[in-house]
Order: C-alpha cells, then sequence, then structure tokens
C-alpha cells in the first residue's frame, strides 16, 4: 500500500511540474509512483523507507558496477579467445600455403628435370639418327665410286653402325640411370617434405592446444574469482538483509510496548478523571457513577466546572 503523494517540488526538481504522479504496484519497501503525461508513461518515481539510509541505494550501484566489470572481463577473454583461435587458424593457413608452394616448387624442379632428361636423349637419338644417315650417304657414294672395293666398304659400314650401335646403348643406359637417379631423387624429396609437413602439423596442433588450454585455463580462473565475489557480496547482502530484518522487528516490538504503554496512560488517566469528578461533584454520594465516555486516541476531556453557590 503506498501511502501519501508525491510532493510538487519534487515533480518540479525533474521538470515533471505538468505531469501527474499515481501510486503503483504494492511493493514492501519503497513507495512507487507512475509519473504520466495524460496517456504516455514518462517515468517511474520512488520513495526511500525511512528505515533504510541512503547509503543502501550506494551499496546496490556498487553490486551492479562489479557484475558489470566482470562481465567485460569475461567478454574480453571470450574476445581473446577468439583472436587466439583466428590468428592460430591463419597461422595454419599460412604453413599449409607455404608447404603447397614447396610442394609445387619441388614439382616444377622434378618436371624440369625429367624434361631435361627427355631433351637429352631426344638429342641423342636425333644425332644417332644423323651419324647412321651419313654413314649410308658414306657406304652408297663407296660402292658407287669403286665396285671392286664393296666388300671391305660394307664391312667397314657395318663396324661403323655396330659401333654406332653400341654407342648408342651406353647413351641409352647412362640416360635409364640418369632418370632412375632422378627418379629416386625425386622419391627422397618427396619423403623428406612428407615427414617436414607432418612435422609441421604436429607442432602447430600441439602450440593450439597449449593455447586452448592457457586461454580456458585463464577463463576458468576468471570465473572462480567471479563466483567467490559474487558469493561474497550476496553474503554480505545476505547480512545486512538479516539486520534490516531485525530492525524491523525491534521497532514493530517498540511500536507495540509504546502502544501499550499508551493505553494504559489513558487507563490512568481516565480513572483519574473519574476519581476527579467525584470529589468535585455534590451528588456524588448518592447518585450513580455516570460512565465516561470513550475518547479518541491521544484525547483527554477537559474536566467539569464546580457547581455555583448561588441561590
Amino acid at each position: 500500500r503506498v501511502s501519501g503523494e508525491v510532493p510538487a517540488a519534487v515533480l518540479a526538481a525533474y521538470g515533471w511540474d505538468r505531469f501527474a504522479a499515481e501510486p503503483t504496484g504494492t511493493g514492501l519497501i519503497n513507495d512507487t509512483f507512475l509519473v504520466r503525461d495524460g496517456d504516455r508513461q514518462v517515468a517511474i518515481l520512488q520513495r526511500l523507507h525511512p528505515v533504510f539510509g541512503d547509503e543502501v541505494n550506494l551499496d546496490l550501484e556498487a553490486v551492479t558496477e562489479e557484475v558489470g566489470r566482470q562481465f567485460e572481463t569475461l567478454t574480453g577473454l571470450e574476445q581473446a579467445v577468439s583472436a587466439t583461435r583466428t590468428e592460430q587458424a591463419e597461422r595454419l593457413a599460412a604453413v599449409e600455403e607455404e608447404i603447397a608452394r614447396s610442394l609445387n616448387e619441388t614439382g616444377d624442379e622434378q618436371v624440369a628435370a625429367i624434361a631435361t632428361v627427355r631433351e637429352a636423349v631426344e638429342t641423342a637419338r636425333r644425332e644417332q639418327a644423323e651419324r647412321l644417315a651419313q654413314a649410308n650417304e658414306e657406304v652408297t657414294r663407296t660402292l658407287t665410286e669403286a665396285a671392286s672395293g664393296q666388300t671391305v666398304a660394307l664391312v667397314s659400314v657395318n663396324d661403323q653402325v655396330s659401333a654406332l650401335r653400341e654407342d648408342q646403348v651406353r647413351e641409352l643406359e647412362a640416360l635409364r640411370e640418369q632418370l632412375a637417379a632422378a627418379r629416386a631423387e625425386n622419391a627422397e624429396l618427396t619423403q623428406v617434405m612428407d615427414e617436414k609437413i607432418r612435422a609441421a602439423e604436429g607442432a602447430i596442433a600441439a602450440r593450439v592446444e597449449e593455447s586452448v588450454e592457457a586461454v580456458r585455463a585463464e577463463r576458468d580462473q576468471v570465473l572462480t574469482e567471479m563466483g567467490r565475489l559474487l558469493e561474497e557480496r550476496m553474503a554480505r547482502l545476505d547480512e545486512r538483509q538479516q539486520q534490516l530484518e531485525r530492525r524491523e522487528e525491534a521497532l514493530t516490538a517498540d511500536e507495540e510496548r509504546f502502544a501499550q504503554q499508551a493505553a494504559a496512560s489513558r487507563e490512568r488517566m481516565r480513572a483519574l478523571l473519574n476519581d476527579a469528578l467525584q470529589t468535585l461533584t455534590p451528588s456524588s454520594a448518592t447518585s450513580p457513577e455516570a460512565p465516561l465516555e470513550s475518547t479518541p486516541q491521544g484525547d483527554v476531556p477537559d474536566p467539569e466546572p464546580p457547581p455555583s453557590n448561588e441561590g
């Protein structure tokens, strides 16, 4: 139940002197008023209960600010965790890009080496074909110029062809050995790159896990500290609430004691007045005593004036 009205000076202090303030709600502590401008709600105004001091609002404000600061700290930690995860993801992407680039460069080198080997093989084949053509031309010319020496020339040509074939075979074997060596080197490089990639991935995963664990531990520590602070605040608020309840009980007991004392005082006053009236009234000995009417709380009736002795 809201008692009283909002003084005009209070409304004027907030610039609401032309608005109406009407009681609202059934609060147990403060009186609450709704400030209206016609049908539009302007503000909620409260009258602080006299049992509380102004410091209670400061306590509430301090608790609200502390909760706000702890919430900002938690939000900052969450943003830091998100930023760390983003940074780790960017680092991992950069490492993967570097590995891919290294693989591409290695692949290009291997392709260039294979192309060089193939080009050398093709060059050797062309040279051998040219040598065979030259030998055939030499054989034809020899047969045309001297028929008598055909047998010797043919033998010489066969020897040359055999020598060329042997040279070609040796060159092909050398080229095959180079190609096998290039393939072995390519396999070795591939294995080394795979090992480096696995090692880099393991190191990155370990660093990411360590960072996440560190952030989680810090977050848990902050949350624990926040819980402890909130428990301390709530304990102090509960203690303050108990003190206020004890004060309210004491005030209620004082009011009851004062009411009992006032009732006893009224009874004593009523008895004294009856005695005085009996003393001042002449016919008090023969006439029955008239009962006193009950008077309002806190009011005492004036005694009647003594009767006059005239006539």
